[in-house]
């Protein structure tokens, strides 16, 4: 009967979950497994900033950490066509990849819709557009997760232990456009910022042509429960150049210290609780992908197969003479997400 089918099963299950070999332990799996999970652990923690505030999001407006995109675009039937795409915040974008990678090109994809507007993969660096649906691929080290135009990221700098404090060092990352982010914190343990306990800081972005401004506010409640001194590094991740770069304190110029990071624009800068920060980018030079000849070239350059037959490959696709060389089956997908890049 199926009953006794159910039982069994589950005495089975329970049996499986008991045994030595379930553990979830990163150092039980293999070195790549391991290093990768050990990775995603801590740029987990580094996010906290950010979490905690859409956790406090979440008590006082009723939204979930991780929604579906149709939440969002209720109207728009592809909302509904990609079950596994998730925002995760207000921020962020992720589209899990649940199946097993490729032997040969060592990927393996998610569907991915994104509504219209300019997004970039916080992980690759890659730039899309959208109002479109893409198939993905990436390798084991990461999964498409998407920061759209004018996004604000809060993460803690202070990443050399399991603290949970409030952090003195913090970095942001930015992407241009326009949008806003008010950072929530707490004593992190009580129920007293119900009474109150609590400190709000709102970050802004500003896009006018060419030109990106980020304002800091002045934290606004207890401030005994943030650190009297912050460091901030501000890394204006899809910006690779501007023409100038202004930074005013209390509305007074000053000079910043600026990081030598060669893929985007960044800087170090440490205010007081009574502070507010005003930082101007002129005539910005905004990351863009790759020439599609060098991202394809990479692609290829990976695949687990003959050097002889890759420039073969390689050409057929520049040249569009698919039909002189049939492309083998692993090779389709990832070649189409680079093109439909550049559509």
């Amino acid at each position: 009967d199926h009953k006794a089918i159910i039982r069994n099963m589950e005495t089975k299950e329970q049996h499986v979950i008991r045994t030595e070999f379930m553990g979830k332990e990163v150092w039980k799996y293999s070195d790549e497994a391991r290093r990768n999970a050990t990775n995603a652990l801590r740029f987990r923690h580094k996010l906290l900033p950010y979490i905690y505030t859409m956790n406090y999001r979440t008590a006082t407006e009723g939204r979930a950490l991780a929604e579906p995109m149709y939440y969002n675009y209720p109207s728009r039937p592809e909302a509904y066509k990609v079950p596994n795409e998730f925002y995760f915040g207000s921020e962020l974008i992720v589209a899990p990849i649940t199946e097993p990678r490729n032997k040969k090109s060592l990927l393996a994809g998610a569907k991915l819709w994104l509504p219209k507007g300019r997004y970039t993969d916080i992980f690759t660096g890659r730039v899309y557009k959208g109002g479109k649906t893409y198939t993905v691929y990436r390798d084991m080290s990461s999964i498409p997760v998407l920061a759209g135009e004018g996004a604000i990221i809060p993460m803690n700098l202070d990443d050399k232990s399991n603290s949970w404090q409030n952090p003195e060092n913090m970095e942001i990352w930015l992407y241009s456009g326009n949008g806003d982010f008010t950072l929530y914190e707490d004593d992190g343990e009580s129920e007293n910022y119900k009474n109150g306990a609590f400190v709000t800081t709102k970050f802004s972005l500003e896009e006018n042509a060419d030109d990106l401004s980020f304002n800091i506010n002045a934290p606004e409640g207890d401030l005994s429960l943030i650190p009297a001194e912050r460091t901030y590094t501000l890394k204006f991740k899809d910006v690779e150049s501007a023409k100038a770069l202004r930074v005013f304190k209390n509305g007074r110029r000053i000079k910043a210290e600026v990081c030598e990071n060669g893929d985007c624009v960044c800087l170090n800068i440490t205010l007081k609780t009574s502070d507010k920060l005003k930082v101007t980018l002129s005539e910005i030079k905004r990351v863009e992908n790759p020439p599609k000849k060098e991202m394809l070239c990479e692609l290829i350059s990976r695949f687990q197969g003959s050097n002889l037959l890759k420039p073969v490959l390689f050409s057929a696709i520049l040249k569009g003479e698919r039909d002189s060389y049939v492309l083998p089956e692993y090779a389709v997908g990832p070649i189409k997400e680079i093109e439909d890049m550049f559509e």
